[in-house]
């Protein structure tokens, strides 16, 4: 049972406050009421707060898997709506990503769809989002990686990005605390052109050479030493095993989306091995 299961059938039993706690009662309230497992009527009468969590206690990782959950559809609603509104070629790149890593999961795609449409009318800001999931999540450098990779990856769905959408993600970096060189690493694995500043983040290396492309994946230099380029391989193949991922709090709903960033590793690791004759 998935920890979205849980919450409707009222054994969460876990509530948290801040900015992201308060998108969160509001979505869930109206996940439940559109629920067939309805409470009684006097109890959908009760706050909002209180009226789908029981006693039950949540394990840490169903928590943390909610605030991974509701932050990232926070996150990307503020990304969307830089100029107070939402376009529809932005809704359509959110709406990508939901059908690509939820499908047919009809709780988990309303979900997400009831935390995008209570962000984007709140009040609260992109920076109190990202600051508030950096205190969750701030001690796990591959969550803040893949929370990042999300990011881009929905904001350059259709190959571009405004001025403001890479205002807002430089920001994240910022509050993750992300060096100049790690913020420079993601914009050349997407291709990334400034639209602020015009300058192209990209790489051109002709293969079979290991690309810029495939050192930035495992967050290296093409200067790096045989010895560093494993270390850099195994500690990543380690902590972004899905499985992995999975246990430190991303949702299972994102686990295709876990997958793909352990085999873009994988990958990665295998031209530079190839570049280099490495056993």
């Amino acid at each position: 049972m998935s920890w979205i299961g849980k919450i409707v059938g009222g054994a969460l039993g876990f509530v948290f406050g801040g900015p992201l706690g308060l998108i969160a009662g509001a979505s869930l309230g109206h996940l439940f009421d559109k629920s067939s497992e309805l409470a009684s009527h006097d109890r959908m009468e009760e706050k909002p707060e209180s009226r789908f969590y029981s006693s039950t206690s949540a394990t840490e990782g169903e928590k943390r898997q909610m605030i991974y959950f509701v932050s990232v559809f926070s996150m990307l609603a503020k990304i969307c709506s830089t100029d107070g509104t939402v376009n529809q070629k932005s809704r359509d790149r959110v709406e990508k990503f939901i059908q690509d890593n939820m499908g047919s999961n009809g709780q988990s795609v309303q979900l997400a769809h009831n935390i995008f449409d209570e962000a984007l009318k709140s009040q609260y800001s992109f920076e109190s989002f990202a600051q508030q999931f950096y205190s969750y999540f701030g001690g796990d450098t591959n969550m803040l990686v893949t929370m990042m990779h999300i990011l881009f990856q929905v904001s350059m769905a259709d190959g571009s990005m405004t001025a403001a959408e890479e205002h807002l993600i430089d920001q994240a970096g910022m509050i993750f605390h992300f060096s100049f060189f790690t913020m420079n690493s993601f914009k050349r694995q997407y291709q990334f052109q400034s639209a602020s500043s015009g300058y192209s983040y990209s790489y051109s290396e002709p293969q079979p050479h290991a690309s810029t492309h495939s050192y930035d994946v495992l967050g290296l230099t093409p200067d790096a030493t045989d010895d560093e380029v494993k270390k850099a391989y195994r500690k990543l193949s380690i902590e972004y095993h899905p499985d992995m991922v999975a246990s430190k709090g991303l949702p299972e709903e994102f686990a295709k989306f876990a997958t793909e960033k352990f085999k873009e590793i994988n990958s990665a690791y295998q031209d530079i091995k190839k570049e280099r004759g490495l056993k």
